[in-house]
């Protein structure tokens, strides 16, 4: 007998089709992301009359491809497949792309965007949502590492943001009121 769905310990609804951590049964310590494909249970056996599955197939997924642009890690679906039990937590992925799209008014550029979806290359491209706070203790160690910053460059880079913004504010003032003056001589 086949499912479409289970509850976790942990209370999460796991649907075919979801991610989630699999703790490795043989050394309990080794974890990995899968996704789940069928859930199973013998009718008659014990797990079947407690209402829990037999075994749950996974597919298990690749995590070492970092996209620069959301530093989490691609999911890629691997060749292995495993019957587990230990399922740990459900897992958030997200579709791959660009959430906007820039529009030209007269040929020119705007600072407008419009909401699109779009999965221009590859509507299968995935990306693990490690930022997702509900099981953080499972989750963070598939988080990919961040260089540390130095607070010098910070406070230096931040100094010239701050005159940059400034003297931008000072051109455009400039400009607007001589925009004013001239329109108020043409009278």
């Amino acid at each position: 007998k086949t499912n479409k769905e289970m509850v976790l310990l942990n209370g999460d609804v796991c649907h075919i089709g979801g991610f989630v951590i699999v703790q490795d049964a043989q050394t309990l310590t080794c974890m990995f992301v899968a996704r789940m494909e069928e859930i199973f249970q013998r009718v008659g056996s014990t797990a079947h009359y407690s209402g829990k599955p037999d075994g749950v197939l996974v597919w298990q997924v690749d995590l070492t491809r970092d996209p620069l642009v959301y530093r989490m890690p691609f999911v890629s679906l691997l060749r292995w497949w495993s019957v587990v039990n230990a399922l740990l937590c459900t897992v958030n992925t997200q579709h791959n792309y660009i959430p906007k799209l820039t529009v030209y008014q007269e040929r020119r550029r705007t600072e407008q965007t419009q909401p699109v979806v779009q999965h221009m290359n590859n509507p299968k491209s995935r990306l693990l949502n490690t930022a997702q706070m509900r099981d953080a203790m499972y989750l963070q160690k598939f988080r990919i590492s961040l260089e540390d910053l130095d607070f010098d460059t910070i406070i230096h880079l931040s100094a010239i943001d701050e005159l940059h913004r400034k003297r931008t504010a000072v051109e455009e003032a400039v400009l607007s009121e001589g925009s004013q003056s001239t329109t108020g001589k043409s009278a």
